[in-house]
C-alpha cells in the first residue's frame, strides 16, 4: 500500500476508536458519493489526498501527506445556527483530537499541521440541506 493510502487508513481507524460527542460512521474512500438517505447518520469521510516528497538527506525523503476528512449530515430545511452549531464544534473536536497524536498504526508519522473549512455556497447549501466540513491534515513520513 502507498505511504499515503496507509496515512488515510490509520486516521480513519483512530477516528473509529474516538470517543467524540457526535456519533458518526466513518469510511476511507477516493471518491466519495452519498445520497440524502446516506447523509441522515453523521458521516465522516477519509480521503487520501496528495503527497509532496522533499529530499532529506541522498538516502531519504520526506513525504508530506495530505489526509482530508469530510463530515457531512442532511439536516433538511434551513441550516440554522442552532442546527449548524453542533457540527462546527464536532468538527473543531476532530481536529483536537487528531492534532499533534501519533497514529498507532503508522508510529513514524509525525503531525505536521491542520486546517478547516465549510465551503460556502448558498444556492448548493440550500439546494442540498446538508452541513459539509473538510479537514485536511498533514503528516511526514521519512522513507
Amino acid at each position: 500500500m502507498s505511504t499515503l493510502t496507509i496515512l488515510a487508513e490509520a486516521v480513519k481507524t483512530e477516528l473509529e476508536g474516538a470517543s467524540l460527542s457526535q456519533s458518526f460512521t466513518a469510511v476511507r474512500a477516493y471518491r466519495p458519493r452519498f445520497t440524502v438517505a446516506d447523509l441522515t447518520t453523521l458521516r465522516v469521510v477519509v480521503v487520501a489526498r496528495n503527497c509532496a516528497l522533499e529530499a532529506r538527506n541522498r538516502v531519504h525523503d520526506d513525504h508530506d501527506c495530505v489526509v482530508e476528512i469530510s463530515i457531512l449530515k442532511h439536516i433538511g430545511g434551513t441550516l440554522t445556527n442552532e442546527q449548524v452549531d453542533p457540527y462546527m464544534d464536532f468538527v473543531e473536536e476532530v481536529v483536537d483530537f487528531l492534532r499533534r497524536r501519533p497514529l498507532s498504526d503508522v508510529p513514524q508519522a509525525t503531525y505536521k499541521k491542520a486546517a478547516y473549512e465549510v465551503p460556502y455556497d448558498d444556492e448548493e447549501m440550500e439546494r442540498k440541506q446538508t452541513f459539509e466540513a473538510l479537514v485536511s491534515v498533514m503528516y511526514r513520513v521519512t522513507r
